[in-house]
């Protein structure tokens, strides 16, 4: 039975409201504010190396608490709030 273990550390940084979707195969995040963050900017999280790698930014940009829906290719983003 597996259990419970800690994540590396995204190579975003500390965020708030990103967009998070699991395709399958990798969880990805994208977006959000706080820090350093640019809203677009994303990074791939696999379990099979325990990695995360850095992903192409979004060709617009992504605030916090956006709705997302994952296609089974394609990640669509709706929404999302700017950082006041």
């Amino acid at each position: 039975m597996a259990g419970w273990s800690v994540l590396a550390a995204s190579p975003l940084g500390s965020r708030q409201g990103p967009v998070v979707a699991w395709t399958g195969q990798v969880l990805l995040e994208i977006g959000g504010w706080g820090g350093n963050a640019v809203p677009g900017e994303g990074a791939a999280f696999d379990p099979a190396d325990g990695q995360w790698r850095r992903i192409a930014p979004a060709p617009v940009p992504v605030g916090a608490l956006a709705a997302s829906v994952w296609t089974g290719r394609r990640l669509f983003v709706f929404g999302g709030q700017e950082q006041r």
